[in-house]
């Protein structure tokens, strides 16, 4: 390994922190495991929405979002009511 034990120690934490992350999809929800997993997880779930959130930047917009010619009015929209808070 090119980084001696401290590359491997890193490798293997790494290694650890996503095979927790895989672990929490098979862990019943009871288990007490599942409160370490369980944003382990949710983090790796965020960094990988961020990465596919980057062809943001590489394709143009009208090819991730179409406009809309015309707006569906709800039953609260056509009563005059919005937001209740």
């Amino acid at each position: 390994m090119r980084g001696g034990w401290l590359g491997a120690v890193f490798l293997w934490g790494q290694a650890a922190f996503y095979g927790a992350a895989m672990l929490d999809v098979w862990l019943p929800k009871a288990s007490p495991l599942k409160r370490l997993t369980a944003p382990v997880r949710s983090f790796v779930v965020m960094l990988a929405a961020a990465a596919c959130a980057t062809v943001i930047f590489v394709r143009p917009a009208t090819s991730l979002w179409q406009p809309t010619n015309k707006m569906e009015k709800t039953g609260l929209e056509k009563a005059g009511g919005g937001n209740a808070c």
